[in-house]
């Protein structure tokens, strides 16, 4: 990407939006945005060959509203992504909002207020609503996502899963030094947050200032182990890590949760269970037992 710091302006935030067949929830993510208190925003938004009317909505909203809009063929998040970060972005920070997801009304003031009075840290997140396809909130899962969210020296709970958090806000220089995302790495916010937390302090603002979506009826037990198998790759970049053989450990643990009682994964499931066997006494653990055993339809 070159030296993109030599040509960001100062206080601008870059939100670029990654559309894909969001037609029913494009409008109050974009809407969400353009209604920030903070006004310095430079909005992209990157359709990526969406296929179910999304790009004639877009073509109307952005006449509406005056953001950057680019049509593409599909080419995935992470290189939609690197080519808005090399192309498009010129703000001093940089900030995701998947289209099915929106923003409290001051997240974005209250990110870059916290950047500002922290100039050592190099990004932030905040704690996130989960919402179903009604904007109705979901009060168990919002509560168990955020419950364990810090702030400062946290590669050790990034790379064992002890929680994840949603993109928050990025000072675009970051990408001078680390280099933009690897397109064959699904789970981009994961490495990256890995590489970043590795080095740097992570900020944590603790208030609710996304909301992400979460329809009803979805199941982290996954059809396809094309996540975990990212995460898998990201975690053994830092083989040298201290922390290595507990994120292995966690990592298999994950997948016996998730692949439990899915007929179609037992063997996968089974092997993961024996190979974080230590966690044994978790309740949890027995629960996806009792599923490896009985659920077979």
């Amino acid at each position: 990407m070159g030296q993109v710091s030599n040509f960001l302006e100062d206080g601008l935030v870059s939100v670029v939006v990654p559309s894909y067949n969001h037609l029913r929830y494009i409008r109050q993510c974009i809407e969400s945005i353009k209604n920030q208190t903070y006004r310095k925003i430079q909005l992209i938004v990157i359709d990526d060959g969406s296929i179910d009317g999304s790009k004639d909505l877009l073509l109307s909203l952005s006449q509406e509203y005056g953001f950057e809009l680019y049509l593409q063929e599909n080419i995935g998040l992470p290189a939609t992504l690197n080519k808005a970060l090399a192309n498009y972005v010129r703000g001093e920070f940089f900030s995701i909002c998947a289209s099915d997801d929106y923003f409290h009304p001051e997240k974005i003031s209250k990110l870059v207020s916290y950047l500002n009075s922290n100039k050592s840290v190099p990004m932030c997140f905040s704690k996130t609503i989960f919402v179903d396809e009604n904007d109705m909130v979901q009060n168990s899962v919002t509560a168990s996502a955020n419950r364990k969210f810090v702030g400062g020296r946290i590669f050790d709970k990034i790379i064992t899963q002890e929680f994840h958090f949603l993109p928050g806000m990025v000072r675009t220089s970051l990408y001078d030094e680390f280099g933009l995302y690897d397109k064959d790495i699904w789970t981009e916010d994961f490495y990256f947050n890995l590489m970043v937390s590795r080095k740097y302090e992570i900020g944590f603002v603790n208030e609710y200032l996304n909301y992400y979506r979460f329809p009803t009826g979805f199941s982290l037990k996954l059809t396809t182990l094309k996540v975990p198998m990212a995460h898998r790759a990201c975690i053994d970049m830092y083989s040298d890590s201290e922390y290595y053989e507990e994120a292995i450990r966690e990592w298999n643990f994950r997948n016996f949760l998730w692949f439990s009682g899915d007929p179609c994964r037992k063997k996968f499931a089974f092997k993961s269970m024996l190979s974080s066997i230590g966690c044994f006494y978790r309740i949890s653990f027995i629960k996806s037992f009792l599923r490896l055993l009985l659920k077979w339809r």
